[in-house]
């Protein structure tokens, strides 16, 4: 090899390697290999905290982007997800001597709750600067043990104060602001009842839509 061939390889390689540096996480874990048992549990936790998301509210992009990075954290196999509307499925592949693993959770929607959904993204982020498994699996534990949710009663009067107070904008007509307060209060309660049914947002927001035009 010619010196000019060298000096090209080291100016490669001293331009790659601060951009190798910075994808390399805080703290080295040792990522699991085939093993049935350590696999499933990162796998099953990759797709728990997935399918919290996505009961959240949280877009798939979103969600599948948190759950590669998880799995790509832990496990040294690929791990492929499969996300719909109201599931979340995880496969690996551990080649042709061991059986293949999959794990499925049916996603129900529940009312958004931010703080719930950033401690879990902050999971996500401990994972890949090196949190241990179990250490993330308590922590997960610990996240949904503590998690609080506001009873419809209290989300309707807030949706609905919403609506009163952009009508008060044009109007101050107490009349109006009644009928606005109590077809606000109907539109969120036909939202809970057809998530309840597992209907699409598409056609949620169309049932709601038909409501307001309505009333």
């Amino acid at each position: 090899m010619t010196d000019v061939k060298k000096r090209k390889i080291l100016n490669l390689h001293s331009l790659l390697t601060p951009w190798s540096e910075k994808l390399r996480p805080s703290k080295l874990i040792e990522r699991i290999d085939l093993e049935l048992e350590p696999n499933m549990r990162a796998i099953r936790l990759t797709v728990s905290i997935g399918e919290q998301l996505m009961a959240l509210g949280v877009d798939t992009n979103s969600v599948l982007t948190t759950s590669l990075d998880i799995t790509e954290t832990y496990c040294k196999q690929r791990v492929f997800f499969e996300i719909g509307y109201s599931s979340i499925i995880a496969s690996q592949s551990r080649g042709v001597q061991k059986e293949p693993l999959t794990v499925y959770h049916f996603v129900k929607k529940r009312e958004t709750n931010n703080r719930t959904v950033q401690q879990l993204l902050g999971l996500r982020d401990e994972i890949v600067e090196g949190l241990p498994l179990y250490d993330a699996e308590q922590r997960f534990k610990e996240i949904m043990a503590n998690a609080r949710f506001n009873p419809h009663w209290m989300l309707m009067c807030a949706h609905a104060g919403i609506s009163v107070g952009v009508v008060m904008f044009y109007t101050t007509s107490l009349t109006a602001l009644i009928a606005t307060f109590l077809v606000s209060s109907l539109v969120y309660w036909l939202i809970v009842l057809l998530n309840h049914y597992r209907f699409p947002d598409f056609f949620i927001q169309i049932a709601a839509a038909a409501l307001i035009i309505t009333g």
